[in-house]
């Protein structure tokens, strides 16, 4: 079969973990001669991997290959530290060679001295993708030079490449992949529990991310303590992870108290504005101001005592268990590559609400999932735009959610199926396997390898 190198990130990483399962999926398809590089112990893999991926996993690490003697067929690219379409050093003397599946001389080097004649390389492919609808144009010229077919997790991406400029007949979809069984509410135990025994809190929005802007966290905590600060039954949990030097806890109470203070002036003067009558919660009573606990951060009823923020890092074994204890799953990001959270929330059969803008569209159907509408704002250092959600939206959708138990548990079943039905480790291991199996066929026309 053909011999696959594929380089993967370290460190337990969304692309780490996304690169780990495609390779896994491909191993137990009969892809034996691929191999993917091993992790050191200052930068590990995730802990706690599914048996079936670990299984595979060791196997595809123990894969070794003489790079002096043996030249790989194809190489994966799969690594976000090198920017889009960026090379890892070990492949650089490759590229100004013709691809092993161009027999005509037709790939010659765009970059760099030589014509490529007399080298040849493997067939490269970048595993890319980005939150914005834009790339910028070294990345569209590393993506035209460098590789041959770049694959991408979604349409939104696959507009977001050839729109920037990367050649169409390069750019190729392959989804990610969602371990199903891990993610299986009927095989996961309920021991887990985010609050103690005396929280008045009975229904629990989960979100999961790492702690920066896009992931617009202050418009979650807004929204969330806006809506629920009167309403001591309802808790957010966040697993986070930091992120150059972030500080979680102090960044998020911080933010935290300054709302709170504004939810208690804006009720104070109620009916100041327009725009605050419109943000605020119609639950509200307003005589729960004359109560303590509103503002008293002993009391467990205090909305600062409602919201937890976790960033110690997580055995992947363990990580359903938290959307098991959950009642649903709220990620109002400006933009996702794919969204693996958002995916993994709705294999558990949580209700879950996302951004309409990003790699996540794909899977998050209008019939089993709540979609942001969202405005297209430039970033602030990015080559285009990503998303604002509305405010309005996602305080209405968490709203709903609250006051509708069970309806939104059966939009939970719904989303699983859903995947199941559109997006299941089988069918996206059978679109690689197809890319793959095409490749192999143009390397076997194009040339014979002689190292």
């Amino acid at each position: 079969g053909l011999a696959i190198d594929w380089v993967s990130e370290c460190g337990c990483t969304g692309i780490e973990i996304e690169s780990v399962g495609l390779t896994a999926y491909l191993w137990h398809a009969g892809f034996h001669n691929l191999r993917i590089n091993k992790c050191t112990d200052d930068n590990p893999r995730c802990l706690g991997q599914p048996e079936r991926l670990s299984t595979a996993l060791k196997a595809l690490e123990s894969n070794r290959r003489d790079e002096e003697i043996e030249m790989p067929d194809v190489v994966v690219v799969h690594v976000a530290y090198l920017g889009v379409c960026g090379v890892p050093e070990q492949y650089e003397r490759y590229v100004r060679c013709r691809s092993l599946a161009d027999p005509d001389h037709k790939q010659a080097s765009r970059r760099g001295k030589g014509s490529g004649r007399g080298c040849r390389r493997p067939f490269m492919i970048a595993r890319a993708m980005g939150e914005e609808d834009r790339i910028g144009s070294d990345d569209v010229e590393n993506c035209n030079t460098f590789y041959d077919q770049v694959w991408v997790p979604s349409t939104f991406h696959r507009t977001a490449f050839t729109k920037s400029g990367v050649e169409a007949s390069k750019v190729h979809v392959v989804p990610e992949i969602v371990d199903f069984e891990a993610f299986d509410p009927s095989r996961v135990p309920g021991d887990f529990s985010f609050w103690a025994a005396d929280s008045p809190v009975t229904v629990t929005f989960l979100s999961v991310f790492k702690w920066e802007d896009r992931k617009n966290w202050r418009q979650l905590l807004r929204a969330f303590m806006y809506m629920f600060a009167f309403r001591p039954s309802v808790g957010l949990f966040i697993k986070t992870s930091t992120y150059m030097g972030a500080d979680p806890d102090g960044e998020s109470m911080e933010f935290m108290e300054s709302v709170l203070e504004d939810i208690v002036r804006t009720t104070d003067e109620f009916g100041a504005s327009q725009d605050q009558i419109l943000n605020y919660p119609h639950e509200v009573v307003l005589e729960s101001l004359e109560q303590a606990w509103v503002t008293d951060p002993a009391d467990p009823r205090c909305i600062l005592n409602r919201i937890k923020t976790a960033y110690s890092r997580m055995p992947s074994n363990e990580m359903p268990k938290l959307y098991k204890a959950a009642d649903a799953f709220v990620l109002p990001s400006h933009g996702e590559g794919w969204g693996l959270p958002l995916m993994e929330a709705m294999a558990m059969e949580l209700p879950t609400i996302g951004t309409k803008f990003g790699g996540n569209v794909d899977f998050m159907d209008p019939s089993c999932s709540f979609l942001l509408d969202a405005k297209r704002v430039r970033t602030a250092m990015g080559a285009g735009h990503w998303g604002q959600p509305s405010n309005e939206q996602l305080m209405t959708h968490m709203n709903w959610v609250v006051h509708n138990q069970n309806a939104a548990q059966e939009l939970g079943k719904r989303a699983r199926r859903h995947l199941l039905e559109h997006f299941s480790p089988g069918s996206v291991t059978r679109i690689m396997e197809a890319k793959l199996q095409d490749i192999g066929d143009r390397v076997i026309s194009g040339s014979v390898k002689t190292g």
